[in-house]
């Protein structure tokens, strides 16, 4: 019998409309820090850029 694997998910999200998000490069850096910020804080995180 296979044994069962595990996946874990960490999150970042950025949303708009925030003021200080006014390209998408700024929307996709948002959510990359945020991404960090959630894989930081170990497994089956959900981190938003603020």
């Amino acid at each position: 019998m296979a044994k069962a694997k595990i996946l874990t998910v960490s999150i970042g999200l950025a949303n708009i409309p925030e003021p200080s998000i006014d390209t998408a490069e700024k929307l996709i850096n948002a959510a990359d820090i945020a991404l960090y910020e959630a894989k930081e804080k170990g497994r089956n995180k959900i981190e938003s850029a603020s």
